[in-house]
This record gives C-alpha cells, sequence and structure tokens, in this order.
C-alpha cells in the first residue's frame, strides 16, 4: 500500500483526436502497488520488462479510480525500488506543465522557422522563460503577500511592471 497526491486540474474539451477530460480535486489517493517482471509476447520474438501497477482502490464517489500500468527498465525487486519508479512517473506531470508553459506561455508552435539553427536558439532562449513561468505559476498560490523577489531579480519585476503599466512610476517596494 501507498499513498499518491493527485492534483487538481480543470476540465478539457475534446479537440481534435482527444476525448474531453472532467475536472478533479486535489485529494489523497490510498494505492495499492504490485511490481514484477513481465514477457511481452510480439511478432519476432518478445521482450522483457518490468512492471509496477498503481491502483487506487476506494476512490471517492463520482471520482474515477487512479489506475496506472507503468513499464520500466528500472529494477523493481525491492520496496524502495518500486516507490522509486512511482515517484518518476509522479514527475512527469510537472514535466509536461512545462511543456504546456514553454508551448503557450513562448508560443513555441506558432512560430515560423527557416532553418533547424534558428529553432535551436529560439528553444534555448524560451526554456528559460518557460521556468520562469513555471515558477511564478507554482509559487503564485503559497503566499500571496510575500515578495515577487522571491523568484523575480529587481530588474526583472522592474521591466515587468514597466510593460505592465508602462503610465506608472515603478514602486519602491517589490510588489507581491
Amino acid at each position: 500500500r501507498g499513498v499518491v497526491e493527485i492534483e487538481q486540474r480543470g476540465g478539457q474539451l475534446g479537440g481534435e483526436g482527444q476525448e474531453a477530460r472532467l475536472p478533479r480535486q486535489e485529494r489523497t489517493a490510498l494505492v495499492t502497488i504490485r511490481a514484477g517482471a513481465v514477457h511481452l509476447h510480439c511478432t519476432g520474438g518478445g521482450l522483457k520488462v518490468n512492471a509496477v501497477l498503481v491502483r487506487e482502490e476506494r476512490p471517492p464517489k463520482g471520482a474515477t479510480a487512479l489506475e496506472w500500468m507503468l513499464l520500466t527498465s528500472e529494477p523493481v525487486v525491492t520496496l524502495d525500488q518500486v516507490l522509486a519508479v512511482v515517484g518518476y512517473y509522479e514527475t512527469r506531470w510537472m514535466i509536461e506543465i512545462f511543456h504546456k508553459a514553454w508551448k503557450s506561455g513562448c508560443r513555441m508552435e506558432s512560430r515560423p522557422f527557416q532553418a533547424l539553427d534558428n529553432l535551436e536558439r529560439m528553444m534555448t532562449v524560451t526554456a528559460h522563460i518557460a521556468v520562469r513561468l513555471l515558477q511564478l505559476k507554482l509559487l503564485g498560490g503559497v503566499d500571496e503577500k510575500g515578495s515577487c523577489e522571491t523568484v523575480l531579480s529587481p530588474e526583472e519585476w522592474h521591466c515587468l511592471h514597466t510593460i505592465a503599466k508602462p503610465e506608472a512610476r515603478v514602486p519602491k517596494r517589490p510588489p507581491s
């Protein structure tokens, strides 16, 4: 048995090739975890992999039970090894949020590039911006009265303030 923290998420309309998704409340899921080696049969032979099954046995009424089938080359002999694999998968959500910030916040998919080296340069610059957007998103609800200098330098928040409110003077104290 184990515990998995499930984050809140909003609903999503189904787009082309995507299914609609219902909103979900944040909750702690009590899960049963099983692990072992499996042999996948395929044309021309087979493949031996390790599998970890994470299943929520009693989800809240109206909620879809959490169920992950994780295939890995990582060892899953000890409990610590199994929990490490589950932890890696839990980190996946943060990576997806980063990519969303990169694609949406930096509009990477809407930028026309004629050459690969131009794309690589833009990706290098905008990856840093996406990380900063992710930091701001994650810290936004943590300390709403705290200083923005938790994640921004004085130069950065001065610049943002000037862009957002060009007619106003930059305050002496950093905003929240």
